[in-house]
């Protein structure tokens, strides 16, 4: 990723806020402003992989590699990527 070096003023108290997430999530001021800007990249690539998913057991289903459990395991597979989702968005 090509980065900017810029500089750009921030009320004390935002700064403030903003300086200790970047402590308690242990990453750089810097990163924790792009996550503020750009969360919506995260659920693009999150949906990218759901997509994925669901091609994969399409894919599956049409080979017939897929038995009589197919509802379950896609039941636990979706359950499983939620979780997964629901943690890396903080939730």
């Amino acid at each position: 990723m090509n980065m900017i070096r810029a500089t750009i003023s921030f009320p004390y108290d935002v700064h403030e806020d903003l300086r200790q997430e970047a402590f308690q999530t242990r990453s750089s001021l810097s990163q924790v402003v792009i996550n503020k800007l750009k969360p919506r990249q995260r659920v693009s690539s999150v949906q990218k992989r759901i997509s994925g998913d669901i091609k994969f057991f399409a894919d599956l289903a049409k080979k017939g590699k897929i038995g009589v459990e197919v509802t379950g395991a896609v039941r636990e597979f979706r359950s499983q990527r939620l979780e997964k989702v629901a943690e890396a968005a903080g939730l």
